[in-house]
């Protein structure tokens, strides 16, 4: 509707008088201010419905006059528009860095001008208040009786460049985390520390749902009791739960309407004993699990039972749900809006930072594991065994290799095609992993043969080990449940320093002739290079690994 009151501002008086006259003319009420100081002083004693403001004034800019106004809550809702005697694309980037609602060149036309103003007035009215908030004539009538002056209106600019100054620090920090950091929890545990300078928080959480299991990590960064650390891993799954719901009736609503960006809920625990973990450990939660680590750097000082308030910002990425970014504490963790924003930008910083480390975790696992079998390849074999041998010629201590072999594989291969042969590749991994210990490192050596290497087992426990790996083989069915395979395998093993060898590809070449041995021998049977008796000057004879 006509009438609304309308700040031009600009140096020229030429430009004043003619857009003032084109809004009056079209029903509009004027005021006016000759440079960014008087603009922003007349905004803020008469709260106009719409800005024009010039770009390049006396004093103070377009863009800081538009910064300030923007950053006032009482004005953060009326529509800015730019004028500049220049369209460049830097300027239009800082037009919209700065919070302007439109940019237009002073060459545009009467009817541009009127079709802005409409367009902008219709925007800025669409919210409609909500029950006993203030309206525009009441922020008038209060402004009215107050005013604010050239030293309010510096240290209300000082103070925006001083929390510009901090924000972007802030961002700063997230993205050189991403420069200097690779480690996944590293990445984590140092985005909740740099959260701390924004929120005073006894707990601070990141949840990654990308991957199978999810992962949860916790800092605490204030003393907290047992049950109301569970408190706040349960609230962060609740709130994974709830946005997962949110970003699916979203997917499926015709309009896609937004959901809220930030949850609050309460807690409240009884007190229990405090939690001192920080280990990853295993939990379930809903219809998964997930992998939960806690960074244990509180202070000493008697635990809080019952944190107030929890909120939680999600993580997206293309617009789909990923994880969240939570905090926890007392009632009196106060947030401030604008530091809501920019918890807002640091989420999305977050989710970049992580996503970076957590692909660096993917690359080192590809240059270490074989892709079929998720077992270390042959070259991280010879890294590892070189450092166990070391360690077991400096301490004098024991350590065994034992490489097995599928007896007949290529006949699986034959007979059931490449990709039965691969399940069961598969499955005699599952078999090698049930039979070795946490501490053992095994690996594909090539083809259908694996290595274990067995750090602290001398002779006697190696062969132990390889015996139950041959009959945990030679028990279970391969393949598909249709067409069960029966399989075996054959085992040799060689152990330091009860076989004489100075290196540890020696002790390869032991065990690998061990290997053979039991092939030899008839297969699906164990040998240990220490009882072999064979000319080591003469060759060995060709024969089939098969």
């Amino acid at each position: 509707m006509a009438g609304e009151l309308i700040l031009v501002a600009d140096d020229s008086a030429t430009v004043v008088a003619m857009i003032s006259a084109l809004l009056e003319d079209a029903g509009y009420r004027v005021a006016a201010a000759a440079d960014g100081v008087g603009a922003v002083e007349r905004a803020f004693a008469e709260r106009p419905d719409l800005v024009f403001l010039d770009v390049a004034m006396p004093h103070m800019n377009g863009y800081q006059a538009c910064r300030l106004l923007k950053s006032d809550p009482g004005l953060r809702d009326t529509p800015v528009v730019l004028l500049t005697s220049k369209d460049q694309v830097a300027d239009r980037f800082w037009g919209g860095q700065s919070g302007a609602d439109r940019y237009l060149t002073k060459e545009c036309g009467p009817d541009q001008i009127l079709a802005v103003v409409r367009e902008a007035l219709a925007a800025g009215a669409a919210p409609r208040p909500m029950a006993g908030a203030p309206t525009r004539a009441s922020q008038r009538s209060a402004a009215s009786q107050s005013s604010i002056g050239p030293l309010d209106l510096l240290s209300r600019l000082n103070d925006l460049l001083d929390r510009r100054l901090f924000q972007a620090t802030i961002l700063n920090e997230i993205a050189r985390l991403a420069r200097s950091l690779q480690d996944l929890e590293q990445c984590a545990n140092a985005v909740m520390k740099i959260l701390s300078q924004l929120v005073d928080y006894h707990l601070a959480g990141i949840a990654l749902a990308e991957e199978e299991p999810g992962e949860l990590y916790v800092r605490q960064a204030k003393p907290v009791s047992r049950s109301c650390l569970d408190r706040f891993e349960k609230d962060c799954f609740n709130a994974w739960a709830a946005h997962l719901g949110q970003a699916q009736a979203r997917d499926q609503s015709p309009t896609r309407q937004s959901p809220d960006s930030a949850a609050t809920l309460r807690s409240s625990e009884a007190p229990s004993r405090r939690s001192t973990s920080k280990a990853p450990s295993g939990r379930r939660y809903g219809d998964g699990a997930w992998r939960v680590s806690v960074f244990d750097e509180s202070a000493a000082g008697d635990p809080a039972d019952d944190l107030e308030q929890f909120i939680a910002l999600p993580l997206e990425s293309d617009n789909r749900p990923v994880g969240l970014l939570a905090v926890a504490g007392r009632r009196q963790m106060a947030v401030a809006p604008e530091d809501q924003r920019l918890l807002s930008s640091l989420a999305d910083q977050v989710h970049i930072v992580l996503d970076n480390a957590r692909l660096y975790r993917k690359v080192q696992i590809m240059a270490v594991r074989d892709e079929l079998t998720g077992l270390y390849n042959f070259r991280h074999l010879r890294e590892r065994l070189a450092e166990e041998f070391a360690r077991a010629r400096r301490h004098g201590s024991e350590m065994s290799l034992a490489l097995l072999d599928i007896d007949h594989f290529k006949a699986v291969n034959d007979r059931c095609g490449h990709q039965t042969g691969n399940l069961v590749l598969t499955q005699v991994v599952s078999a090698i992993r049930s039979q070795t210990r946490e501490g053992d490192i095994a690996a594909r050596y090539g083809g259908e043969e694996f290595a274990v290497i067995l750090p602290m087992t001398g002779v006697e426990g190696a062969l132990e080990v390889a015996e139950r790996l041959r009959r945990a083989v030679a028990e279970q069915r391969f393949g598909v449940p249709d067409d069960p395979l029966r399989l075996t395998i054959s085992l040799g093993v060689a152990s330091y320093p009860a076989v004489l060898v100075s290196a540890p590809d020696e002790l390869i070449t032991e065990a690998d002739n061990a290997l053979y041995a039991a092939k030899d021998a008839g297969r699906n049977c164990v040998r240990h290079a220490r009882d072999l008796h064979y000319n080591r000057a003469q060759p060995r004879a060709e024969s089939s690994p098969a």
